[in-house]
């Protein structure tokens, strides 16, 4: 756990270093087509990816996960409404008793709303996913390649500075 929480940082802290644009950071609560939920840090500079760290704890189960999105569009909507259109990339690695997986694939496509209750400040977003599982490796797999398909949706909020 303390590792994965200074990679985190170390990941964000290099980020922050280039920064030409407002950034923001935050949390978030993500659900995938495995039924599992995660807690994960939310990471956004401008038109850079979108960069989500998670980590899922339960039992004797521990997941780390990763996102990277890249943002097609964000127009605005209405009011303190905007959505965007992205696409990206997930993987994952699942640890416990007698158990290991890991998991790569593509997220296709990407459709969030954002509203900032603060004016450019506070970011609440709503996003989902169509998430297309390519490699899947570990106990219980009978092929390396297994494509198969699955909702990811995700709640969080980011606050930009």
């Amino acid at each position: 756990m303390k590792k994965f929480l200074t990679l985190a940082v170390l990941v964000l802290s290099f980020g922050t270093v280039q920064l030409s644009h407002a950034v923001g950071l935050g949390l978030e609560y993500n659900w995938g087509n495995n039924g599992a939920g995660d807690i994960g840090i939310t990471y956004k500079d401008g038109n850079f990816p979108v960069i989500d760290l998670s980590l899922a704890l339960g039992g004797t189960y521990l997941g780390i996960g990763a996102n990277v999105d890249y943002w097609i569009l964000n127009p605005h909507l209405v009011g303190p409404l905007d959505w965007y259109l992205a696409i990206g990339g997930f993987g994952s690695i699942g640890l416990g008793n007698d158990y290991f997986r890991f998991n790569l694939g593509a997220r296709l496509p990407v459709l969030g709303l954002q509203w900032w209750p603060i004016q450019k400040s506070l970011e609440v977003f709503l996003e989902g996913a169509l998430a297309i599982n390519v490699i899947d490796l570990g106990t219980g797999t009978s092929s390396p390649i297994d494509i198969n398909f699955g909702p990811a949706l995700g709640l969080g909020f980011r606050v930009h500075f």
